[in-house]
């Protein structure tokens, strides 16, 4: 449960709450290198940035990001407005707020609060990554991939900000933002990393391998995923999925309207 906790904080570019959990995950399992690892990158992204110095604030956001994992949204959000009066320049505030706001359909707000971020420190990968994902929320497609693309170029392994790139690129209606040959190599890297048991980055791998013509390849990697859905997707994602596979045995690609 620790562990499905920091991957869902990972995930949301809530890298210091993140680290938390898998500094918990891997004192327990101090032999298994991969939750060593998961720490490492959380870390990288900016899990150990702490500039919420007053304790207040720190009592604030620990709230915070306790109501986040139980998926209180309005109640997370009103606790990192309370941790921003008290450090209205914590860089992190501003991404933890701006993930609850973006979960609660808020994006214009969350928008802002991840430029905010940014603003104060433009090497916070995961709010570089969360900030592509509101703009793809928004139908800004150039912008966010412009965003995941500098959250990419930050050198920090992030298998949701390749894999969301990865996808845009392979399947969105105007050609001249897609880019088959770079979204193989995104999605490529963001199964390796995630040991092909992350479900977006094999959606994403299968649809750059449609966009390049590899029709097979996407039907093989889709059954990988639809094999993993089938123990713990939702019906929407196995019908979802399966739409998917019958494009591509028909050698169709996937294209955001």
């Amino acid at each position: 449960l620790t562990a499905n906790c920091a991957e869902l904080l990972d995930a949301l570019g809530m890298n210091a709450a993140a680290a938390v959990e898998w500094r918990l995950v891997a004192a327990q399992f101090p032999d298994h290198a991969l939750f060593r690892k998961m720490l490492a990158d959380s870390l990288a992204r900016g899990g150990d940035s702490r500039p919420e110095n007053d304790p207040l604030a720190a009592f604030h956001v620990q709230n915070g990001i306790n109501l986040f994992k139980q998926a209180r949204n309005k109640d997370a959000i009103d606790e990192f407005q309370r941790a921003l009066v008290r450090s209205p320049n914590a860089a992190s505030i501003h991404n933890n707020l701006g993930s609850a706001l973006l979960r609660a359909g808020m994006t214009n707000e969350a928008v802002s609060h991840f430029e905010r971020c940014i603003a104060l420190l433009p090497t916070h990968a995961g709010a570089r990554m969360n900030l592509g994902l509101a703009l793809a929320a928004q139908k800004n497609y150039p912008e966010a991939i412009a965003q995941l693309r500098r959250a990419v170029a930050l050198n920090v392994p992030s298998p949701v900000a390749a894999a969301k790139l990865a996808w845009l690129l392979s399947t969105l209606d105007d050609a001249t933002l897609r880019d088959g040959p770079e979204a193989v190599k995104l999605a490529e890297s963001a199964v390796a990393v995630t040991q092909h048991m992350m479900p977006a980055a094999l959606d994403a791998q299968a649809a750059a391998y449609a966009e390049c013509g590899r029709f097979d390849d996407a039907v093989r990697v889709g059954m990988e995923e639809l094999t993993i859905l089938r123990k713990a997707g939702t019906p929407e994602q196995i019908k979802s999925l399966e739409a998917l596979i019958t494009l591509y045995q028909a050698h169709k690609t996937y294209r955001i309207r």
